[in-house]
């Protein structure tokens, strides 16, 4: 089987399993055009899953936990890829306490990032999911412990350099 059906089966058959664990949930999906040479790297790990990941929306008393990734300068909320053995929900709440301090606990599913990353010049294309999951904080001092994050913060409204997936799915302070 292809890299591009294996991992679009991967992709399809992780959305079902979240939509059943979790109940539906929007889908945002993108394309990127990516060199050579980044597509050859990502299809090293692609088919052990390595390229998806989890994320979490953490609301505590009406302010939104964001984080400011050190290499885009943009806010985003803390997540990750996975590692073997884990769920998505699980990938979600290591990659908020290892990059903001903060313990979570996972409610719900918010939205699913299906991404296409497409070869330059080549008709190959490795498909990857993002879970970004509603959290409830519940414990912790807040502070950058990851040298992927700059800074991190509570937050009752957006700013202006929020990330895409971030502005079009978060109302800051919305409890779930």
């Amino acid at each position: 089987m292809s890299l591009t059906r294996e991992t679009r089966r991967q992709v399809d058959a992780h959305r079902r399993a979240l939509h059943e664990e979790y109940a539906a949930a929007p889908v945002f999906e993108e394309s990127f055009e990516i060199s050579r040479e980044r597509f050859d790297d990502m299809a090293r790990v692609a088919p052990d899953g390595y390229l998806h990941g989890g994320a979490a929306f953490v609301v505590a008393e009406g302010n939104l936990l964001l984080q400011r990734r050190a290499d885009t300068g943009e806010w985003g909320v803390p997540g990750g890829g996975w590692e073997d053995g884990e769920t998505f929900a699980e990938t979600a709440v290591r990659e908020v306490r290892e990059e903001t301090g903060v313990e979570c606990s996972v409610v719900g599913l918010r939205v699913l990032h299906h991404q296409r990353w497409v070869a330059a010049e080549r008709d190959e294309t490795i498909h990857s999911l993002g879970a970004f999951f509603e959290a409830d904080y519940l414990d912790g001092t807040l502070r950058a412990t990851d040298d992927d994050v700059d800074e991190v913060g509570w937050f009752t409204s957006l700013p202006a350099d929020v990330a895409t997936v971030v502005e079009r799915f978060a109302v800051a302070g919305d409890e779930h």
